[in-house]
């Protein structure tokens, strides 16, 4: 849900709550005003009512203030209501008290019940309310319906608040979920335009006349054939359907050319379909940046170790090296190789991707992921 609807959302149902509970002040001071001749202390009732009109202002804009809404301020508020309806019998006097079973607060008392139904659901609702009813029953206990009922209806009406509190907000966030999905697909969409009439055609291209070329044109034609795939199956929402475990040394052998060596201290080194995918990803980043600025003639090494703690991938070149400097600079103009494809994907496996250079001396790179992970 976004923070904006649901803060709105809030607001409106406090504001709802506020509104309720002023309501049911002014029906308490009509009924309080017509029997305040006949109270057993008629001055404190009199006070009472000042005292619930005073706190209605004061919960009105506390509670419009969501960090505001604390336990401590929650649970103020039920015990002023408690106070405020324990002093019924003291106040009205029996006598009163027994003609309506309504005490100092009428159905005022409902209100806070009903607030904390709305902040923390249906339940804590009922029990603060069954807390207020059952107080108010043992002012005068009776087998009289008009002494029980209010009771129930304090039971029923905050769960009632909680509920239709908790229902809006899963409303909303169906309302918010699917208008993502809809935003989602409008940007798959349009990528997929953008991509067909660009990338992909450009990749189709590739494979279809690459493997005309023999050596390294086939080798071209297969990794694009590959990239083409991916990146159909990414803009039409699929996931891998590749099941079990993979044999990383096994996948990162199929990256050996005339130019590229691979090796393993593991013999092999069984990791999950996403680890594979994202550390093959990476090792191929790392071998089109040897392709691009190693230099002619760069040869590259891959080793696939298996330390006990974390599955070890090296990559290392003998070409022209780089430096920070260089990195930072690809990163201005918009490439982000290193940052993006090598070291935010093993960050995405919660692995890390280091590397050192010197001029002259090639890149070597370690991609570390967590044996824990895999």
């Amino acid at each position: 849900m976004r923070a904006v609807d649901r803060l709105n959302l809030q607001h409106s149902m406090y504001r709802a709550a506020g509104l309720l509970r002023a309501a049911l002040l002014v029906l308490t001071c009509v009924v309080n005003v017509t029997r305040a001749h006949a109270a057993a202390h008629p001055a404190y009732l009199v006070a009472a009512m000042l005292l619930m009109l005073a706190w209605t202002g004061a919960v009105w804009i506390w509670n419009q203030m969501p960090n505001r809404r604390t336990p401590v301020w929650m649970g103020a508020d039920i015990a002023f209501t408690l106070a405020m309806v324990a002093s019924s019998r003291y106040i009205l006097g029996t006598d009163l008290l027994a003609q309506s079973y309504l005490g100092v607060t009428v159905y005022w008392m409902v209100s806070a019940p009903v607030v904390l139904g709305i902040w923390k659901g249906p339940v804590a609702g009922a029990m603060a309310g069954l807390l207020v009813g059952a107080t108010n029953f043992s002012l005068l206990p009776s087998t009289n319906p008009r002494a029980w009922l209010d009771c129930i209806c304090m039971i029923v009406v905050p769960a009632l608040g909680g509920f239709i509190a908790d229902e809006m907000s899963r409303l909303q966030q169906e309302r918010d979920h699917g208008f993502a999905e809809a935003a989602a697909l409008a940007e798959r969409d349009r990528l997929n335009r953008i991509l067909h009439d660009g990338v992909l055609q450009v990749l189709a291209m590739v494979e279809r006349e690459g493997s005309e070329l023999g050596g390294r044109g086939g080798e071209l034609a297969r990794l694009a054939h590959d990239q083409e795939t991916r990146l159909r199956a990414m803009l039409q929402g699929q996931t891998p359907s590749v099941q079990g475990d993979i044999d990383l040394v096994a996948l990162l052998s199929r990256r050996a050319s005339t130019t590229v060596s691979v090796s393993s201290t593991a013999g092999s080194l069984l990791v999950g379909p996403r680890v594979a995918e994202e550390m093959d990803a990476a090792v191929g980043e790392a071998l089109a940046n040897v392709d691009k600025h190693a230099g002619p003639g760069a040869q590259a090494w891959i080793l696939v170790e298996d330390d006990g703690d974390d599955a070890i991938v090296s990559v290392r070149d003998n070409g022209v090296g780089m430096s920070d400097k260089s990195v930072e600079d690809a990163v201005n103009r918009g490439h982000r190789g290193v940052v993006g494809s090598i070291e935010g994907r093993l960050q995405a496996l919660d692995g890390v991707a280091t590397w050192h250079s010197q001029p002259a001396e090639g890149v070597e790179w370690e991609l570390r992921v967590p044996k824990g992970l895999l």
